[in-house]
């Protein structure tokens, strides 16, 4: 019995969420599926991130033991012929047995897409929110900047988390917003992350930037954990999650020392190749 470590992308709009549910299409069930329509093995995938229904992910992690005999090297070519068209394997590598894809994570990169034109898109509709109004970004990059570093974030937190500990630590809270382009990205860098925390960030961030909030008044809220005053929660389908991380390399480039240095990149250097390739006009 081996152990291995699958990177996969999906289009979030494909499913109810990352987790499998009794009435409701999920990535971990379509994995779990396809896998036994290859190899006849009913296995169990562990996520790193179980992301929300309409939350696309161009960089998710899992893990699962197999006996199978396929080479690891073509695994996700031929698995990919079991899943869906919302769901593709990016690659597959063997880890330790005491690989955890949740619980050793030490980072992850979340992305959200406003796209501010003036009509909305129907080639984006998936993976950005359309907001015809473009924001101040002067505000918005204030705020962001007040917002990253340790802080108790429950007024970012939606009911439905059982979490005890609502201290978190948003390590980088970068805004790319150029004049000529109609796209803001949010990028959010974090250690872990509250219930709807990066779509909540993401609404305050844009009702700044529109005038309805000011910083105090968010400061405010923070310090009552109060979460009615701040902005919406932002619709899931401008979120994707990126990339994850852990203490050593798994696929490349995502270990610590490259979380570190994420920290201090460019912006564009933020922006994986692959999402990079869409998006590069708005560096």
């Amino acid at each position: 019995m081996q152990h291995y470590a699958l990177l996969s992308e999906y289009d979030g709009s494909c499913f109810h969420g990352w987790q499998e549910q009794a009435n409701a299409h999920s990535v971990q069930q379509s994995l779990r599926e396809g896998w036994y329509k290859l190899s006849g093995e009913d296995v169990q995938f562990r996520g790193s991130s179980r992301t929300d229904a309409g939350v696309s992910a161009w960089g998710h992690v899992s893990d699962f033991y197999s006996a199978s005999k396929i080479p690891f090297e073509r695994m996700a070519k031929v698995f990919n012929s079991y899943l869906p068209e919302g769901l593709a394997v990016r690659n597959v590598r063997p880890v330790a047995t005491d690989f955890d894809a949740r619980f050793q994570a030490v980072g992850k990169l979340y992305m959200y897409a406003l796209n501010c034109d003036t009509n909305r898109s129907a080639l984006w509709r998936n993976l950005s929110t359309h907001c015809p109004k473009r924001p101040a970004i002067t505000p918005m990059k204030e705020l962001a900047t007040t917002l990253e570093g340790e802080h108790d974030f429950t007024a970012f937190m939606d009911q439905g988390s059982v979490v005890r500990r609502t201290v978190r630590s948003i390590d980088r809270l970068e805004i790319v917003a150029p004049d000529n382009s109609p796209w803001i990205l949010i990028f959010c860098l974090g250690r872990g992350f509250l219930y709807h925390q990066v779509r909540i960030i993401a609404g305050t961030l844009y009702y700044v930037g529109l005038g309805k909030l000011c910083l105090y008044e968010v400061q405010k809220a923070m310090a009552a954990k109060d979460r009615k005053p701040l902005g919406k929660t932002m619709p899931p389908q401008g979120l994707s999650l990126l990339r994850v991380y852990y203490p050593e390399t798994v696929f490349g480039q995502d270990d610590e020392a490259a979380y570190q240095k994420m920290l201090t990149c460019s912006p564009r250097e933020l922006c994986p190749p692959q999402v990079f390739a869409f998006m590069g006009d708005c560096y």
